[in-house]
């Protein structure tokens, strides 16, 4: 090539690659770094190991026999084995990594029980960890499994069995300037916070469970505690010694089971708690989530509690197309609702069957404001005031609209609602509920009616109705069926014929658009009083295929690992037929009816899950899917 060709085209070349990165895309420069020996060893003893190929990425240059990284985004690829740490944290910095084990099951990183496990610090440079555990790892600082300050993300890793001291994340540490994002993984069995997030955490379809407290009783982590912004989807938050969720700022949830998680002595919300701080305003989005099985030992809000400190920011807390169900607590056995200056909406969704085990509001203990609208308080109780719903109301009132309240009870005081400030009511049922006697069975206090109401049983003087009244019924049993799933995706008393609330609400619905099953509340035609609405036409429930006698076939889909410390089990499976249901049997015992996923609370020791399938025809799987795993003893700390 002539001279002046060639310096011509290395000139354009030049360009190329700089005009590239001033517009931010580096050139398309990566290496690919084999890791060959599981020591954690020296530099130069004739081997690549993590430690040195991590260096070598970072820094760009040769390790030992690690090749150099690059400028693009390198790739070390980690084969089966367990990596046992000797040296201390692994440093991830100042480039751009992906650290890709073999599975979950087969590539551990351990960190002996000496150090943290991972140091990620690259504030700019994204790092991906895949298909790895991480695990032993000790810090008396956050983090002891991980400690991030950059850009990362897991997938399908397993971070177990790390320990950070009291109030810390023993699993994961998001710092301030962290994103994290964490995919398909178990954060599980951790002590400390599964996961402390002062950054940006998004987790999808992974769990946080089985986590431990620091310090010994009384416990005072669990599984998220979050003073930044979360956002947790489809994901599972269990069985964790303290709150499943601790939120100071912005939290948002969707398509997650929060359940089996206790608040110690003197601290609130076993599922979710949120407290607002500073001058801050805590805000809290729920949506198809179900809070099941928690509980505040001696605080309030077994399933949720909001909340400030006295003098401090707001709390704002949205609940939509959830359930909060069977959850205990000292008060406010579902939800406790005190937030100063915030507001509490709940809107399609049912509280049931939740239990206040020393004082108020089984279902709801409000003070603050709190609006409920196609929403359903059923079967809970209150071993004083307001099985159903109690009403401070000492900052915000409690408005109630196309709601049911029903089938609760107290032991000594009203078993619908009981309330001590503003109370604003319409076109709402309350009715079947059993209080004290002479405290009223649905309702104690001051209503002020918005109209079209139903309410069964008023004690003279004990249920004071003001507002408009001419337009309500009292006295009537509103003929409901038994709490069940008429559709939707939370459970409703259905309205059954002949029914007084059948076309007696408000005229002037809609609005809502819908009642609490999503069913359209019909323009031109009068709207019911209530949850539940009756549709022009039934609601059709998915046909049968005609002469179908072909059982569907049942899959496991997600499993434990066949050897786990993890005393939580989560199955997930599938039908090859739309529209199938489950059944689930345990260790040899009965088959019942369950769903996916299915969380099972277990002993150490072995164990066995069978699940079938059973189509619309009515078919059932004679083959179950089946699995067998071991839940292995803790080895104790020396």
């Amino acid at each position: 090539m002539p001279e002046l060709m060639r310096r011509r085209v290395l000139q354009g070349t030049v360009a190329v690659v700089f005009a590239a990165l001033a517009c931010g895309a580096p050139p398309a420069f990566a290496a690919t770094i084999n890791v060959d020996a599981n020591a954690d060893d020296l530099p130069n003893t004739g081997n690549c190991t993590l430690r040195e190929a991590i260096a070598a990425a970072g820094s760009d240059s040769p390790q030992d026999t690690c090749p150099a990284g690059s400028l693009g985004a390198d790739v070390i690829n980690l084969p089966a084995d367990t990596y046992t740490l000797l040296l201390g944290a692994l440093a991830v910095s100042d480039n751009r990594v992906t650290i890709d084990g073999a599975a979950e099951s087969t590539t551990i990183i351990d960190g002996n029980d000496a150090g943290r496990v991972f140091q990620v610090s690259g504030p700019n440079d994204p790092v991906l960890i895949r298909d790895v555990t991480i695990q032993d790892g000790l810090t008396n600082l956050g983090g002891g499994g991980i400690q991030n300050f950059g850009d990362l993300t897991l997938n399908q890793v397993t971070v177990t069995s790390n320990e950070a001291s009291a109030n810390l994340a023993g699993g994961i540490n998001n710092a301030a300037s962290g994103k994290l994002n964490v995919r398909d993984s178990s954060i599980d069995a951790n002590v400390g916070w599964g996961i402390y997030n002062a950054g940006v955490l998004t987790l999808t379809g992974s769990s946080v469970s089985d986590n431990t407290d620091a310090t010994g009783p009384p416990p005072d982590e669990g599984g998220i505690y979050n003073p930044g912004v979360a956002t947790v989807e489809g994901s599972t938050i269990s069985g964790n010694s303290d709150q499943g969720i601790y939120s100071l700022n912005t939290l948002t949830v969707a398509d997650t089971v929060i359940s089996d998680n206790i608040a110690s002595t003197g601290t609130f919300g076993g599922g979710i708690s949120i407290l607002a701080g500073g001058s801050s305003t805590a805000t809290t989005v729920l949506d198809r989530v179900t809070v099941t099985n928690n509980k505040a030992l001696t605080g309030g809000g077994g399933g949720i509690a909001s909340g400030t400190s006295a003098g401090m920011g707001a709390s704002n807390i949205s609940i939509t197309d959830s359930t909060v169900a069977g959850n205990q607590a000292d008060s406010g056995g579902g939800i406790s609702n005190y937030a100063d200056g915030g507001t509490m909406t709940i809107d399609r969704s049912t509280i049931s069957g939740n239990t206040a085990t020393n004082t108020q509001g089984g279902g709801i203990a409000t003070s603050g404001a709190a609006i409920l609208t196609n929403t359903t308080v059923s079967g809970n109780m209150a071993n004083q005031n307001g099985g159903g719903i109690m009403n401070f109301g000492t900052t915000g009132p409690l408005t109630l609209s196309f709601s049911t309240v029903s089938g609760n009870t107290s032991t000594s005081g009203s078993g619908g609602i009981q309330t001590g400030g503003t109370l604003n009511m319409g076109s709402t049922i309350v009715a079947n509920n059993t209080g004290f006697p002479g405290s009223g069975d649905d309702c104690f206090g001051s209503v002020t009616s918005q109209g079209y109401n139903l309410i069964e049983n008023i004690d003279p003087g004990q249920c004071v109705i003001g507002g408009d009244t001419t337009t309500n019924i009292i006295g009537s049993d509103p003929g409901l069926g038994p709490l069940a799933a008429n559709g939707g995706p939370t459970m409703t008393h259905e309205l059954l014929t002949g029914s007084p609330a059948i076309n007696a609400a408000s005229p002037s619905c809609p609005p809502p658009a819908t009642d609490q099953r999503g069913v359209t509340r019909q323009p031109g035609r009068v709207c019911d009083i209530g949850a539940f609405e009756i549709a022009e036409e039934p609601v059709p429930a998915p046909p049968a295929e005609p002469g179908d006698t072909n059982p569907p076939d049942t899959q496991i889909t997600k499993r434990p690992k066949d050897k786990t410390k993890k005393k939580t089990a989560v199955f997930e499976f599938s039908s090859s037929e739309a529209g199938s249901t489950f059944e689930c049997s345990l260790d040899g015992a009965q088959f019942a009816p369950c769903s996916s996923p299915d969380t099972l609370k277990v002993k150490k020791g072995k164990h066995s899950f069978e699940v079938r399938a059973k189509d619309a025809a009515g078919n059932v799987d004679g083959s179950p899917a089946s699995d067998s795993w071991k839940v292995k003893k803790k080895k104790k700390k020396k």
